[in-house]
């Protein structure tokens, strides 16, 4: 099929794109048969290429034509759409963008689905190849917490929920009074006012969780001088009537806003609250005074197994001294082992509004390291708030890393698998902060949700296709989000 000038004899070559037509050589494929397919692709999410082609061949049939099969097979059809795919005029950077949130969102609601391409096709993984500088851990993180011991730990969790036998608590007060002089003193000053801890009230044994859990200071204090300083300001008398402070307060420090809205008599905290708060303000910035600013070389290369459209690569990982301890996984884990055969699945990131700015195939079970490695290489500064259901593993692997790159970044579990984390501080829930009200933090849940439909016709196909399907379907979904 080629046309001849009359001129030059150059031979044009006829590939019926004028006519809508795909030219396969063999055949001719015209585009709404494939436009077709895509279609169901993008909606019924169920249905695969090789049911679509069964159908199509079974109206064939019907229709009295027998030898469609024969003339048009499964791999004629397969062949067609992976070249329709290719030609297709998308921008996937425009597509991978928020009319909202721009091209890098401040706010992240990140996850993994399970949904990945054969193994033997991974070479590749996350970390950095080759010798390069090992960064030292800085911070210890034990050093973090409030209280270090886990049997205290154990102990006042059991106090706070009046589980402690007389003797029991008499005990524990006094450890705490030589160990702990500052909690101590909030714990007496507790039982003076209540007189029982049965009669203590929501918001005061919630402070008090915060200080008997396994989580960091800085995630229920935010590192800044202004949240510290604001801190030590509901010390200063008649705190209370000042109506832009106690905002400020509810923002940043809900759960000792809810306990100083809860004061009856007092106007601003008791002044033995006032060596705790400092002692959790210093706690709070000791992982960041402490460390160095961790610079790692440039990188513009990307790897062949990820789609981030408006968010390339800037700069290497890092290696880090912590990576070569291998722990215990903890209460708070991801413990899905996934397909023997099948890659781990891919790790989504979203803003608020639905939208997907990238993923990238695991090539091992969902850790920290994935959405560390992705904030760290490609975005210029850190998110200003990151939502995910492992978020408290996440800040952890931060700080024994790279404290001072994510400092101003606050870490929040989603809602919906809030309830997992009993060993957790509260400074995770995003229920205690009024300004995340409006925030969907299931929307990667949401959309994940439809991803995995697609499991059956992505799973046993080339990495290339695995990622150009994927790429067309997210691109589908953010073009929808925009729109609504």
């Amino acid at each position: 099929m080629t046309k001849k000038c009359v001129s030059c004899n150059t031979v044009l070559y006829y590939d019926g794109g004028c006519q809508s037509i795909l030219n396969m050589g063999k055949l001719l494929v015209h585009h709404s048969l494939l436009r077709d397919y895509m279609y169901h692709f993008l909606h019924s999410n169920s249905c695969t290429l090789n049911g679509f082609y069964e159908i199509m061949a079974r109206e064939h049939k019907d229709a009295g034509d027998t030898y469609f099969s024969e003339r048009f097979r499964y791999n004629d059809l397969r062949s067609s759409w992976y070249a329709f795919l290719k030609l297709l005029s998308i921008s996937f950077e425009d597509g991978a963008e928020c009319d909202k949130c721009g091209k890098i969102p401040e706010t992240i609601v990140c996850d993994a689905t399970s949904m990945g391409y054969q193994r033997k096709y991974l070479t590749v993984g996350l970390s950095d190849s080759g010798k390069q500088f090992v960064h030292r851990r800085y911070s210890k993180h034990e050093d973090r917490i409030a209280i270090s011991e886990r049997p205290i730990r154990k102990q006042m969790k059991k106090w706070v929920e009046g589980k402690l036998t007389q003797f029991q608590s008499n005990k524990l007060l006094l450890q705490m009074r030589t160990k702990y002089r500052t909690i101590y003193n909030v714990m007496k000053w507790s039982l003076d006012i209540y007189v029982v801890v049965k009669s203590f009230p929501k918001s005061l044994q919630n402070v008090l969780s915060l200080l008997f859990s396994v989580s960091p200071v800085c995630s229920y204090i935010e590192p800044s001088d202004e949240v510290c300083d604001l801190a030590l300001k509901m010390l200063e008398p008649n705190i209370k009537s000042d109506s832009k402070l106690m905002e400020k307060i509810q923002q940043h420090l809900p759960h000792f806003h809810s306990l100083l809205s809860s004061l009856k008599i007092e106007n601003e905290l008791p002044e033995e609250f006032k060596g705790l708060i400092l002692d959790l303000t210093d706690k709070s910035k000791q992982p960041f005074d402490v460390a160095d600013q961790v610079t790692t070389e440039k990188c513009t290369e990307t790897s062949d197994i990820c789609s981030f459209p408006n968010l390339p690569p800037l700069r290497k990982r890092g290696y880090y001294a912590q990576d070569k301890v291998t722990k215990k996984e903890k209460e708070c884990r991801k413990n899905y082992r996934g397909h023997p055969n099948l890659t781990s699945g891919i790790f989504t990131i979203y803003c608020p509004h639905g939208v997907c700015f990238g993923f990238q195939v695991m090539d091992k079970a969902e850790s920290p390291n994935i959405p560390f490695t992705i904030f760290k290489t490609r975005f210029p500064i850190a998110p200003k708030f990151i939502i995910y259901d492992n978020a408290c593993q996440l800040h952890a692997y931060a700080l024994n890393r790279d404290p001072i790159y994510f400092r101003s970044t606050k870490f929040l579990v989603d809602r919906f698998h809030w309830r997992n984390h009993t060993a957790c501080s509260l400074g995770y829930n995003m229920k205690f902060y009024p300004f995340l009200e409006n925030i969907n933090s299931e929307v990667n849940e949401q959309e994940n949700a439809k991803v995995k439909k697609l499991k059956s016709q992505l799973a046993y196909m080339t990495p290339d296709n695995f990622i150009a399907h994927c790429n067309l379907f997210f691109w589908f979904r953010n073009r929808k989000a925009n729109d609504s």
